[in-house]
């Protein structure tokens, strides 16, 4: 086999790590990705709609022809790319939906998926989420919370680049949109045709347990949730975006480098990029590997995520269900909060309660 067969086949593994529930086995509940996900503040304003159209064109030209299909206008709609191009986001648009007042957030979306049959089938590769509060609703303007999310196939920096442009590129969009905090590494693509994503949302916690360098990139509804991470954050990854008021909480900059020399510690303008050891992992609960290097950036960080009860970004329900049956577990309403403890102890070797799931044999199985 050639050198380059074999890099195809790699790149196959890689872009294909499919989390599929027993549950929904015909419908994966996401695919694993290299992801960075950023919280920034003041998308109201041009300058910053202008930052954020730059860093969207930035990824549209940077996945060239994956680029297939987007989310743009107001009110927004869903556009095929039309001749190799899809249609980049532009501050104009911005404005018209926060001047005519009728919708409190304005959204824009880039997906490597070109038809509704792919939509159905599998998270796409690559996709791009923004989503700007334009409107007063829970909070005044200046401390409503925006979102810029990327998504990228690992090959994509893993085979075709390198690791170390994966990092100077999140350098560079914490430079200019400067979030107050963020996560970049290992995370997973959902599904994006809504009635499968809330399908399947709840369906990854074993694998948020299990793997615990998988971080689950934030998908509200409801624009104005994003508020909850206007004084805390989200989880921690292989990069940890924190602003200089978050680094206070703390201990500052000297806590950051407390951490140790496989700690590297940056600055971009407005906070500090913490980076866990050389490359991102995944880690494998099942293998005995609880990444200790992210844990101890976790355990500094613990006074800044939201109480137990707000996590439910991350899962509203945790089910236990018969993959033979789809019966639920009558004991699952009281999995959730179990989870979301496990979660937070999710490095250590103790402490993690995985939800079952049933093992009775299939119909098959029994006439055997």
């Amino acid at each position: 086999m050639s050198m380059e067969q074999d890099k195809e086949r790699l790149r196959e593994a890689l872009d294909n790590f499919l989390l599929i529930s027993p549950a929904f086995d015909k419908l994966p509940a996401g695919r694993v990705a290299l992801t960075c996900t950023l919280y920034f503040k003041n998308a109201h304003l041009p300058e910053v709609q202008e930052t954020v159209c730059k860093c969207a064109k930035e990824y549209i030209a940077l996945i060239g022809p994956e680029a297939k299909s987007s989310i743009s206008g107001s009110p927004a709609r869903f556009h095929l790319a039309k001749n190799g191009k899809v249609t980049p986001p532009r501050v104009s648009t911005f404005r018209k939906a926060q001047e005519s007042g009728r919708r409190p957030a304005a959204r824009y979306c880039v997906f490597s998926h070109a038809s509704g049959e792919e939509f159905d089938r599998l998270p796409p590769k690559f996709s791009l989420h923004i989503l700007l509060q334009l409107r007063e609703d829970n909070l005044p303007l200046e401390r409503a919370t925006s979102l810029f999310s990327a998504v990228f196939a690992p090959s994509f920096f893993l085979l075709d680049r390198n690791i170390e442009d994966f990092t100077a590129l999140v350098h560079k969009w914490c430079d200019a949109l400067r979030p107050h905090s963020g996560a970049a590494g290992w995370g997973i693509s959902q599904q994006w045709e809504e009635l499968s994503f809330i399908s399947t949302h709840n369906l990854c916690t074993r694998e948020l347990l299990r793997y615990p360098g998988l971080d689950s990139p934030v998908r509200p509804l409801f624009p104005s949730r994003l508020d909850r991470f206007e004084n805390n954050i989200a989880s921690i990854n292989w990069l940890t975006i924190l602003c200089d008021d978050l680094a206070e909480r703390i201990g500052g900059e000297a806590s950051l480098r407390a951490l140790g020399e496989g700690y590297p510690l940056s600055r971009y303008d407005g906070g500090y990029i913490i980076q866990a050891g050389p490359e991102p992992e995944l880690g494998d609960r099942d293998e005995g590997d609880f990444l200790p290097q992210y844990g101890k950036v976790h355990d500094l960080l613990r006074p800044l995520y939201l109480p137990l009860e707000s996590l439910t970004y991350l899962a509203n329900n945790v089910y236990d269900t018969n993959p033979h049956t789809l019966e639920v577990n009558s004991s699952s309403n009281s999995m959730r909060n179990s989870f979301f403890e496990s979660w937070m102890n999710r490095y250590s070797p103790d402490n993690v309660i995985i939800p079952p799931l049933f093992r009775d044999a299939g119909p098959e199985e029994d006439e055997e």
